[in-house]
């Protein structure tokens, strides 16, 4: 699912990941942890194409990155969802319509988009805000509609930075259980987290540990 060899990337002089190597195979649950400013939430970008690597290589579900042209960006983007720490939903529409694009985008039926979106929102604790502007929703609401974008896709890699940050224990404990139900069902997971209470709790997990934009330890 992922190989990565001497993968770098600078923002002007300073190294924000230097030398990464790893591989992953397709169902994995990887963590990703190490202090602020480690690389963490830079490492996501970059297997999501938001970011160009400075050097090396990396593969992700099948794409060379260093060579997937900007115009075909898409086809990588309908195997890999993402949440970001900003969440990036539009707040001026509605949280249906919000997880509803990435549906749309891909020409999915309305039939397709209607069950597939109520679905994930009943999930997620949101189907009684389905039709509420996303302006008008709590931080930590805001981020379960950007987790909903996500999953609804049913992603071959599911990527996702500090993705409990704003959610109180018992909706981190559930929002786990459904990364972890869609790990089961083949998705691979990378989640970057600070939160060593998650890590515990999923069995066989991997771990890679980031520390000024190095792998400082792995488990695998």
């Amino acid at each position: 699912m992922l190989k990565l060899n001497k993968l770098s990337y600078t923002f002007g002089r300073i190294w924000a990941l230097k030398n990464i190597s790893f591989d992953l195979e397709k169902g994995s649950f990887l963590f990703v942890t190490g202090p602020s400013g480690a690389g963490k939430t830079t490492l996501l970008k970059l297997l999501h194409a938001d970011l160009f690597p400075k050097g090396g290589e990396i593969i992700v579900a099948g794409y060379d990155l260093r060579k997937l042209p900007r115009y075909k960006h898409y086809l990588l983007k309908r195997k890999v969802g993402i949440v970001l720490q900003d969440f990036k939903i539009l707040k001026n529409i509605t949280v249906f319509d919000n997880v509803a694009l990435p549906l749309v985008v891909s020409n999915k039926t309305k039939l397709q988009i209607q069950k597939r979106v109520r679905a994930i929102l009943r999930s997620l604790g949101l189907y009684s805000k389905m039709f509420v502007p996303c302006a008008e929703l709590s931080g930590g609401e805001q981020q379960r509609v950007a987790i909903a974008r996500a999953m609804v896709i049913n992603p071959k890699l599911l990527l996702a930075d500090e993705p409990t940050g704003n959610l109180d224990k018992k909706l981190s404990l559930h929002l786990l259980k459904l990364f972890k139900q869609f790990n089961a069902h083949g998705t691979t997971i990378v989640l970057a987290t600070h939160n060593e209470e998650l890590i515990k709790r999923v069995n066989n997990a991997k771990i890679l540990y980031l520390e000024n934009g190095q792998i400082k330890d792995k488990n695998f």
